[in-house]
């Protein structure tokens, strides 16, 4: 008995500094994002769009180190949850990302890791999962596939994401 008193103990104390730096890690990470609208049918990014990107991108390198972008970019049409748009729409939505993307590696840069999702189509993590309920949520999530994005910016994507939209969120570690 008396070792079996120990042993919790042990493993209690044992637990503490663990959680401790999973605590610690986590507050070391933070998301920022920013949705940027497009004109109905247009590819580039406006003046005033451009200056909304480079203002998030410096609040977020002031705070720590760009880690992650995740850029998500509409067409003008929802996205379809079973099948792709149009290709006029995944041309436009891809023209998008390279407008976003553009800017990102100016101030960014290209050594930092950038996923782009068209919302046109249905072909990558994010397209398939999108409509995904809660419940569907925490299974893929419990699966960690390799192209998987984290919960957070899934959720910002999902909560901002809209036609002639894109989402950009900026993974920071403090």
């Amino acid at each position: 008995m008396k070792f079996l008193k120990w042993l919790f103990v042990l493993a209690f104390l044992s637990a503490i500094p663990f959680a401790m730096a999973n605590e610690k890690y986590s507050s070391l990470e933070k998301y920022e994002s920013v949705v940027l609208t497009f004109a109905k049918g247009d590819p580039t990014l406006s003046a005033a769009e451009t200056t909304k990107l480079r203002t998030i991108i410096q609040h977020a390198l002031m705070t720590g180190d760009i880690t992650r972008a995740e850029v998500a970019a509409w067409s003008d049409l929802p996205h379809q949850e079973n099948e792709n748009l149009s290709q006029p729409n995944r041309d436009l939505a891809d023209m998008r990302l390279q407008s976003v993307k553009n800017e990102l590696s100016k101030d960014v840069g290209s050594t930092k890791k950038i996923s782009l999702h068209n919302m046109a189509t249905t072909s990558h993590w994010l397209g398939r999962n999108f409509h995904s309920s809660e419940a569907e949520l925490d299974a893929v999530f419990a699966k960690k596939t390799s192209d998987a994005m984290e919960r957070h910016a899934f959720k910002l994507i999902k909560k901002d994401g809209a036609p002639s939209k894109a989402i950009v969120v900026f993974k920071v570690r403090k």
